[in-house]
């Protein structure tokens, strides 16, 4: 089974490391079809475990921290989710499956998807430390004295929440293993739109904005 998540950045690792508590903590509710994970004092349940409880594929993939603004969702967050939805039904050929997962509530994050007419899989992470774990979601502390983000310390970052992406793999024997995490830009090449775009003579024509991405809006905002 492989286990796709979702942050943002640029740099790739593969850790061949037993993953544990943190695909413990996402999967026993998510693969039961529930839409919260699994609160921290219940973090001992083993992964395998949880995974065999699943239906989902030898791989799963996981994009965190689909940030909620007073307006709604971050919008450069929200424009790479708009790749989302054609994605799963080919990805489940190739035995992966596919999970956002935000600290927004359900309820909120529910009212985001039918206002945009999404419909992947994603859950709430409310309670938890799944995406503190993975280095996608800081307190007020960290972010006063430099957060940790994209591997590097210090980082001054002006958010609660950041972008990143995270592959799981699970073995024959029933092992999981975290193999691949990306945060910043490093999710570029998800984003169909941009590849389309640097096919252009233009390209993404972000040279003169006052910073890149700022032309984005959520896609019922667009006046054109």
């Amino acid at each position: 089974m492989v286990i796709l998540e979702l942050k943002l950045g640029c740099i790739s690792m593969s850790l061949r490391k037993p993953l544990g508590i943190i695909l413990a903590a996402m999967h026993p509710n998510f693969l039961q079809g529930q839409r919260m994970l699994t609160p921290p004092d219940q973090h001992k349940q083993s992964a395998p475990t949880a995974l065999d409880r699943s239906s989902a594929g030898r791989c799963c993939g996981r994009y965190g921290a689909l940030d909620f603004w007073e307006s709604g969702g971050c919008p450069s967050c929200s424009y790479l989710a708009d790749h989302f939805d054609g994605m799963l039904l080919h990805l489940a050929q190739r035995d992966t499956s596919f999970v956002a997962v935000s600290q927004a509530g359900v309820d909120q994050i529910d009212a985001y998807k039918k206002r945009l007419g999404w419909h992947f899989p994603w859950i709430s992470s409310a309670g938890n430390d799944f995406n503190r774990d993975y280095e996608v979601s800081f307190t007020d502390d960290e972010l006063e004295q430099g957060v940790r983000y994209n591997y590097r310390d210090g980082v001054d970052f002006p958010m609660e929440e950041a972008p990143g992406t995270s592959v799981f793999y699970r073995d024959d024997d029933g092992a999981v293993f975290h193999t691949y995490s990306t945060y910043a830009r490093g999710l570029d090449h998800l984003i169909g739109t941009y590849q389309w775009l640097d096919l252009t003579p233009k390209g993404r024509d972000e040279d003169e904005l006052p910073f890149t991405m700022a032309w984005i809006r959520r896609h019922d905002e667009y006046v054109d």
